[in-house]
Parts: structure tokens; sequence; C-alpha cells
């Protein structure tokens, strides 16, 4: 058998690295906090020269990325479950949202920061999305086949106003104080105005 090529035993060796960092950091900013946590005891806690963790990660931030991508990649099978199971555009957008708001409300600590990092960063930068957009492609793809949704637009166009639809949503929680605004509902609110439009609607009868 041939040894394994030098290449292949420097990525593996770098990718365990960045392992061992984004455990590290998870667990400090469990015991501390996200914001106490510096990347100085970072790289004490994952026993590397402070160069080595800027060489994978050069800022708190991208630590952080990381960590919601690990943790969202666990939740994927549940929310691509639900939105299988569920029948129709509004019906599979209210799922995905019922089960993405507690998440979210969960992190609401390090939210902002993790937003204002991928708004930062170069919308081609594949490596920073949440996988949220394949989602909703997923979605939108499904309503025009049962044709649900218009098409005179391309897929993408839709997927990319409801991405910003939802982005606005979860920055107008972020903004809000806490007590003051229901992120389930306010992004069921957000997927009916996806959907509907924001003409006024003819009252029903009563």
């Amino acid at each position: 058998m041939n040894p394994c090529p030098p290449a292949d035993r420097r990525s593996r060796r770098r990718e365990r690295t960045a392992e061992d960092i984004l455990a590290a950091a998870v667990a400090l900013f469990a015991e501390q906090g996200w914001a106490a946590t510096t990347m100085e005891q970072i790289a004490a806690r994952a026993d590397i020269a402070k160069a080595t963790l800027y060489s994978h990660f050069p800022v708190k931030e991208a630590i952080l990325v990381a960590q919601m991508q690990q943790e969202l990649r666990m939740q994927w099978p549940a929310f691509e479950q639900r939105i299988h199971e569920t029948t129709g555009t509004r019906a599979q957008l209210l799922a995905l949202f019922e089960l993405a708001a507690p998440w979210l409300e969960a992190h609401r600590d390090v939210m902002a920061p993790y937003v204002a990092y991928r708004l930062s960063r170069p919308r081609g930068d594949g490596s920073q999305r949440s996988g949220m957009d394949k989602l909703f492609t997923a979605i939108v793809e499904r309503g025009r086949a049962r044709g649900e949704l218009r098409d005179d637009l391309p897929v993408a166009v839709l997927v990319m106003h409801l991405q910003f639809a939802y982005l606005a949503e979860l920055l107008r929680w972020l903004e809000a104080p806490e007590a003051g605004h229901e992120l389930g509902a306010a992004l069921a609110a957000m997927a009916g105005l996806f959907l509907d439009g924001a003409a006024q609607r003819p009252e029903q009868p009563s």
C-alpha cells in the first residue's frame, strides 16, 4: 500500500487542528460567554501558538461562524424532514420558521456578531453560508412546480428576496427589546408578506 501523500497528511492535520480550536473555543464560550473569551485564551486552551490559531481563524467571529455551522448541520435533518412532510409553500415556510425560531432565540447573545460578520464577507464566499439558502431554494422550487409561485421570475430571484426578507426580520428582532418581539410570530408574518405581497387585501365578509 502506498503511503499517504504529504499533502493529504498536511490537510488532515490542518483539519484536526481546526477541530481542536473549535472545541476549545466552544468550551470557553459555554464557560464564560462569547464576548468575554479572547483569542489568546482559545489558543491556550487548544495548546497551540497564536499564529497557528490566526492562520485558521483570522478573527473570533470566524470561529463563531464555524460553531454555528456545526450546530446547524446537526439541525438540518430535522428541518429537511419537516419540510418534506409538509405540503404547500406557505406551510413549509411556516414549518421551517417554527423549527428555526427556538434555535435562533437560544443563540440570541451571539447572533448580532454572527450576522455582522456574515454580512461583511463577500456574497460569493459559500463557506460562510449557513445553508438556509438551500432550504429556501428547495421550498421555492417545489412551490413553482406545484404552480403556487409566479413563474415569470427566476427561482434564484425569488430565493434572494426571501433571504433578504428573512434577514430583515432577523435584524429587526435583534434590535428589538427581548420581551417586545416574538420571533416565531414575526417570521410567520414575514412569510405571509413574501407570499401575499404588501397590497391592501379586501376585507373578508364577517
